[in-house]
Formats: C-alpha cells, structure tokens, sequence
C-alpha cells in the first residue's frame, strides 16, 4: 500500500506538533531559564492567582511527582510562593510573586505567537474547526484513559 494512500497516524501528526511546540517555546524561554513544564505551571497560575497543588497536577495532566519537582524549582526561583492550606494542612496553596507576573506578559506572547504561527494559513471558520476538533480529542483521550486506569 502506498503511504500517500493511508491516514495519517494522529499520534504522528499530534507528536510533531507536540516537540515543534516545545523546541519554539523552550527557546523563548532559554534566556529566562524556564522549562517547558514550568512555562504551563505558571501560564495557569499568572491567570488564576493561585492553586493548589492538586489542581495544577489535574489540569496539566501530569504526574503528583512532576508537578512536584517544577514546583520546587519554581518557588527556588523565586517565581512562586507555597503555603499550607489553613483548612487542610495535606494541602499547599501556590500563589504567584511579582517576578513570576512581571514575566506573565512575555508567557503570553510566547504563546499568541505560535498560535498565529500555527494557524494563520487557515480561515477563520477552519481554525474554529480545528480548536473545537481538537478540544473533543482531548476529551476523548482522557476518558479513554481514565476508563483503562479503573479497569
């Protein structure tokens, strides 16, 4: 069978996309010597204030023990600040300094750019598509993994 006949493995395809993304953005952030999971850990906290710990392990998708080590590297860096919860003492609550929100707006041009970079041969209809089509792979993802851990 001839390869140009076949689909495209998505795994493939979503692969490339993945370490494309992550070489533009590593290189972004060389100077300021953060990695590409720490960039994802303070994009979410910048926007949201503050979290637990927990959370930023649920809505990154990652391991306790990754969110862990990022984290430590983070407050050693002076971008983030951890407080035990006063209501549960288990639990930290990692706020952000002023260092990690003087940096917030260069995180978010880091990634509005590749987004432009990424989309910007496509119509506007089609880079809708492509969002909500995405979007619905990931949801499906993690329902299919969720659903093998529980079997």
């Amino acid at each position: 069978m001839d390869d140009r006949d076949a689909t495209p493995s998505l795994g493939k395809l979503f692969s490339i996309l993945h370490w494309q993304t992550r070489i533009y953005v590593e290189q972004q952030l060389a100077s300021i010597n953060l990695t590409w999971g720490e960039f994802h850990i303070l994009m979410r906290l910048c926007h949201a204030g503050q979290m637990s710990q927990r959370d930023v392990t649920e809505q990154l998708h990652v391991s306790k023990a990754t969110t862990s080590k990022m984290i430590q590297k983070l407050e050693r860096d002076g971008y983030i600040k951890r407080e035990q919860d006063t209501h549960d003492r288990r639990t930290y609550i990692i706020h952000t300094t002023s260092k990690a929100q003087r940096l917030h707006a260069k995180l978010k041009t880091i990634s509005s750019t590749w987004n432009t970079i990424l989309l910007q041969e496509l119509p506007e209809q089609k880079q809708k598509t492509v969002i909500t089509g995405l979007n619905t792979m990931i949801q499906q993802a993690l329902q299919a993994n969720k659903e093998d851990q529980h079997a």
